[in-house]
């Protein structure tokens, strides 16, 4: 026998509740949800139905019970079809009337050869229903007022299958490849777009969130990191929008050298000082190249009468005056003066240069004797230059 032909009428409750349950007696899986149920003038197809339990994928062994296809209760035929070939014999796959002989569809049950003429069983009373013992096309092979089994083998017989019970749905979580008897507990994914340990089945971003979307929009970003850096190359990478279904194809850009790992090139990086609150902090530095200078630190103001230059709170650079030693012994005379300058030193005078405390040079002369009489009455620095080195010294102008 074909696979089809082992799907059969397994039990029937008329009375109450109009449900049917089909049975699979062949050895491998039917999708029997086109398959059409017919009580005639009523008809229905199997997948248009309700299941109560089982599923329409039934398996071997598997029992399947549906409710939705009015019968009634007294006087009636039910059919179970391939397809909605009502009069071809080839179609109707198994049959049962009750009540009387001759319904509409009996003759071509006949014709297949799984009814006889006349044949019909009692109808169900209330609260029972009508059972196949599993033998054959007869009405002797249905049990008229037997207990409610539905979901479980009939127990006077209904081709019962012998062997180890288990789940034997090959797409549920606990398939039992060594059972022979489906017992009806298979269990299956609570969503149907995670598996059965509660995983997404698609998670492109591995971000935790399932890919559900049945069309996605994809978008495409070009990162150009070659042509903007040569230093660097373009790594890809999926994000998804899973609210808005779309795909980005993202990427970024990676340094081919980067040493310290801060994210900007080996070749692009600019040494100095990095510390804001430094004296010479650099905003455009990536590396610091300790040089951080901070108030107090050494510095050179510029001022050549300046001595002890350091940097003031305010990071300006201020020095005192004083006097530079050298390698000879100078002094000057009178001090103070009303104009002339004399030099004694045993070294030969290069040059004399005179600041007022501003800083500013304000008479030079390349003599031991001058004189500055020309000059206000204050404070001057002289700044003297030998042939070893130079000498600062004060004068009182008065």
């Amino acid at each position: 026998l074909t696979s089809q032909c082992q799907v059969l009428l397994n039990e029937i409750q008329t009375n109450g509740d109009d449900i049917v349950e089909i049975k699979n007696h062949g050895d491998m899986m039917v999708d029997i949800s086109s398959y059409r149920l017919c009580s005639w003038p009523t008809y229905t197809t199997i997948g248009n139905m309700i299941v109560i339990s089982g599923s329409t994928n039934l398996m071997p062994g598997a029992l399947v019970v549906l409710s939705g296809h009015n019968m009634d209760d007294n006087d009636d035929e039910l059919g179970l079809y391939l397809d909605n070939s009502w009069t071809n014999p080839a179609s109707i796959l198994d049959y049962v009337e009750w009540g009387s002989t001759g319904h509409t569809r009996s003759a071509v049950a006949q014709s297949a050869g799984i009814w006889s003429n006349g044949d019909f069983t009692e109808a169900a009373p209330m609260g029972t229903t009508l059972a196949w013992d599993g033998d054959g096309n007869s009405s002797a092979n249905w049990t008229i007022g037997a207990e409610p089994s539905f979901g479980q083998e009939n127990p006077n017989g209904g081709g019962g299958c012998e062997g180890v019970l288990g789940c034997i749905d090959s797409t549920a979580c606990n398939y039992d490849s060594t059972a022979d008897c489906d017992d009806e507990s298979c269990t299956y994914p609570e969503e149907d777009y995670l598996d059965c340990n509660g995983e997404c089945l698609v998670d492109l971003d591995e971000d935790g969130i399932c890919d559900v979307c049945d069309t996605w929009e994809s978008i495409v970003v070009d990162c150009e990191c070659e042509f903007l850096d040569p230093n660097t190359y373009t790594v890809f990478f999926t994000n998804v929008d899973e609210d808005n279904c779309v795909i980005i194809e993202d990427c970024y850009c990676e340094c081919f050298n980067d040493a310290d790992e801060d994210g900007i090139c080996d070749e692009n990086e600019i040494e100095g000082c990095t510390d804001s609150a430094a004296c010479n902090y650099n905003s455009e530095a990536t590396d610091e190249d300790v040089t951080c200078l901070f108030p107090g630190d050494e510095c050179d103001d510029g001022n050549p009468n300046t001595l002890s230059d350091v940097y003031l709170e305010d990071c300006s650079c201020s020095g005192t005056v004083g006097i530079e030693e050298v390698k000879t012994t100078i002094s000057i005379y009178p001090n103070p003066t009303e104009g002339l300058i004399q030099i004694q030193t045993i070294e030969t005078v290069l040059g004399v240069q005179v600041y007022d405390l501003a800083g500013r040079l304000v008479f030079e002369s390349k003599n031991k004797t001058f004189n500055i009489s020309s000059l206000p009455v204050g404070i001057y620095t002289l700044r003297i230059r030998t042939e070893n080195g130079f000498a600062l010294t004060r004068v009182s102008k008065i």
